[in-house]
């Protein structure tokens, strides 16, 4: 999989012979920069990188993969110094790829102004998928990083701040989970739909894992976000403020 900016196709479009040229290049060396986000398979080698990621990864394509890494480097150093924070971020023109987002959202959030920031993390929240690979305090930290702004208004679509607005004051919550997975007790993606939340309970289960729900209750002052984007009825919440939690549905299937 190899990932690219708006910007990096349509160059690629202006000048298709040099990139011909580039991927017929087979001795090149990896740039220095990159040679450290390279991890040996199986089943396959890949190359990731804040900047650059591609999986699977030969040392064939070095040459290609050199240049593209120098075109994003230069591009992103002129966003960061033209403070264009949303082609860091979003995900159709994001020069980060998806996997450091957050990392890198929580770096520099404090930089963005809060009116900029919100929109950015919802649509990095709701577009990366390895939000349950990061710091629990720093998911937690990335919500907080303006106390005195509302979320709720910035992050989300103006429909799913309608849908947010038309919620009870009391909701019931769901989130899924393997049962010989360790659980994470502060994770703050829930769900209002409970099959959605089964389905996120088999997506990594291994055969000898159960799947399992927990289901709790949350006033809904205290939600962060509602994201409906995905048809996940996402709910993302401090999980201190989630009461009444049980553990239900034990299955072998």
């Amino acid at each position: 999989m190899t990932t690219m900016t708006d910007q990096e196709r349509s160059e690629i479009l202006k000048a298709p012979d040099i990139m011909s040229e580039l991927m017929m290049i087979h001795d090149a060396e990896l740039h220095p920069d990159l040679r450290k986000y390279v991890q040996k398979g199986p089943p396959w080698d890949m190359l990731r990188s804040p900047q650059i990621y591609e999986v699977p990864y030969s040392p064939k394509l070095n040459a290609y993969i050199n240049y593209r890494y120098e075109r994003r480097k230069k591009m992103l150093g002129e966003a960061l110094m033209k403070q264009e924070w949303e082609k860091l971020f979003y995900a159709d023109i994001g020069l980060i790829e998806g996997p450091y987002k957050l990392q890198m959202l929580e770096h520099y959030g404090p930089l963005i102004p809060p009116e900029r920031y919100w929109p950015i993390l919802g649509d990095v929240w709701v577009h990366v998928e390895n939000a349950h690979q990061q710091p629990v305090k720093a998911l937690h930290k990335l919500w907080r990083m303006y106390k005195t702004s509302n979320p709720r208004t910035l992050a989300m679509s103006p429909d799913e701040v309608e849908a947010y607005n038309a919620l009870p004051d009391e909701l019931t919550i769901f989130r899924g989970h393997s049962r010989k997975k360790t659980r994470r007790i502060g994770d703050l993606s829930w769900t209002l739909n409970r099959d959605v939340a089964f389905w996120f309970a088999k997506r990594f289960k291994q055969p000898e894992q159960e799947k399992c729900l927990l289901v709790g209750k949350v006033k809904k002052k205290h939600v962060w976000a509602h994201f409906t984007c995905r048809n996940e009825d996402e709910i993302v919440v401090a999980r201190n403020r989630v009461y009444d939690v049980v553990e239900i549905g034990y299955k072998a299937t």
